[in-house]
């Protein structure tokens, strides 16, 4: 019995192989860090969606849940060239611990992300690039 299942598992393979169907490349890691950046910034983080399709701070277009009783960020400012950063360290440490230089934390509805080291410094370099 387990021997036909490795069979038809191997032929399945072979068949999807064929018909020229693939596993999904993650290209994103293949890309330069500035492409990488962009990728962040616009597909996965999403910052236009509270920062403005031009990063440069937007009303936000949400509120919290009603009850809901917590300091909650009626505007996102602008991040286009992180001029609330007084270095590159300190934006960098803000991506990978969400911790502000000052020791808190940015108001909901931002999240407190945890990068990896080289995303946060691509991520850093490419929104300081924004004017």
């Amino acid at each position: 019995m387990r021997g036909s299942l490795i069979a038809a598992a191997v032929a399945a393979l072979g068949f999807l192989a064929s018909a020229g169907v693939q596993a999904p490349a993650d290209n994103s890691m293949m890309m330069s860090p500035r492409d990488r950046a962009m990728y962040i910034v616009t597909r996965l983080g999403m910052c236009s969606d509270c920062h403005g399709a031009d990063f440069h701070g937007s009303m936000l277009p949400f509120v919290p849940a009603p009850g809901v009783k917590m300091p909650w960020a009626a505007k996102a400012p602008s991040i286009a060239g992180l001029r609330m950063f007084k270095s590159d360290a300190a934006a960098v440490r803000f991506l990978e611990t969400g911790v502000l230089p000052g020791g808190g934390h940015a108001r909901p509805p931002m999240p407190e992300y945890r990068m990896k080291s080289e995303d946060a410094h691509a991520v850093v370099m490419y929104l300081r690039s924004l004017k």
